[in-house]
């Protein structure tokens, strides 16, 4: 058990990752980045009776905020195992993968299911691990990345001989994949004019219309969202550092794609914003022409006429 973790003041408070996060969820992340449970790869072992009594929690509460920060994305739990995807974003990973220390994260690595490994791969990249320092740690590393690009996990965290409950609800749906790759058999798009440019964006549509020709559809319109969420999270000040180019931008997610490894984080958001404005405008009926209003009328007028008859006949 180490003796403390760093916390990074600018990643916890300010960063997209934590920004929308609830109270319970900032704390449930705190506690897995600097729980006694911790390892030095940010993928361990959790014991859920006892890290629910150390976050003063009934053991149902504390599931409810694992679930719900794997929703997030902000953890991946396989088992009664939790990677905290952020580990790399708090913790140097120049640290991790040197001397006498990269040789216990080694042997932490292998002990991990096969699937987690995968998984630990794809955080460490997104936290900004070279992927020469992962591939002189893991030596598979080609495998764990197709793996992780080929399935994404959806398990909830199921219980094991330590008690975690195995009867946690699992998500229904799988997240959409937003990758480029050769199994994929959908349709390339080549008119990125049936995009959804948001008016954010919109004055760069002629710049990134060529870099997303090509894309596939779902994936290009991924892009485009998650970069609406990221303008959105520099002008509120909760993203690190700024777009200086949005162009170079646009395209490093494209490379991401087309390697299998993108993995939006706001595009989600954006898009579910897009979703409820779109059911929330109202649908007006089509006016009714005016031969058919008058044999509408007609058939409504013969019919009150006959009814009055059939009356009068019977009294």
């Amino acid at each position: 058990m180490a003796r403390y973790r760093p916390i990074s003041p600018e990643q916890a408070w300010r960063s997209a990752d934590s920004c929308d996060l609830t109270i319970s969820e900032r704390y449930g992340e705190l506690y897995l980045l600097t729980s006694p449970f911790t390892n030095t790869i940010g993928c361990y072992r959790v014991v859920s009776r006892i890290a629910a009594a150390e976050m003063g929690l009934s053991q149902e509460e504390f599931i409810n905020v694992v679930q719900r920060l794997q929703d997030r994305k902000v953890i991946v739990c396989v088992d009664d195992f939790i990677l905290v995807r952020t580990w790399f974003r708090h913790n140097s990973w120049e640290a991790t993968f040197s001397g006498n220390v990269a040789k216990a994260a080694a042997k932490e690595l292998a002990s991990l299911p096969n699937e987690l490994r995968a998984h630990w791969v794809q955080a460490s990249l997104d936290g900004g691990v070279p992927e020469a320092a992962v591939r002189g740690l893991l030596p598979e590393f080609e495998l764990a990345t197709r793996k992780v690009c080929a399935k994404r996990s959806v398990d909830a965290l199921g219980g094991a001989r330590e008690g975690l409950d195995r009867d946690l609800p699992v998500p229904s749906k799988e997240p959409p994949n937003y990758n480029n790759n050769e199994n994929n058999n959908e349709t390339k798009n080549t008119t990125p004019t049936q995009l959804i440019f948001d008016d954010s964006i919109e004055s760069h549509r002629k710049l990134l219309s060529p870099l997303l020709a090509g894309v596939e559809i779902n994936v290009a319109q991924a892009i485009l969202d998650e970069l609406v969420g990221a303008l959105e999270s520099v002008k509120r000040g909760t993203r690190r550092k700024p777009i200086g180019s949005v162009r170079a931008w646009v395209a490093e997610l494209v490379k991401l794609a087309e390697s299998g490894r993108f993995d939006p984080e706001l595009a989600p958001i954006i898009r579910a914003r897009r979703e409820r404005e779109h059911g929330a405008a109202k649908i007006e009926p089509a006016p009714t022409s005016r031969p058919i209003a008058i044999r509408n009328m007609a058939m409504v007028k013969s019919a009150l006429t006959s009814g009055s008859t059939r009356k009068r006949g019977a009294s």
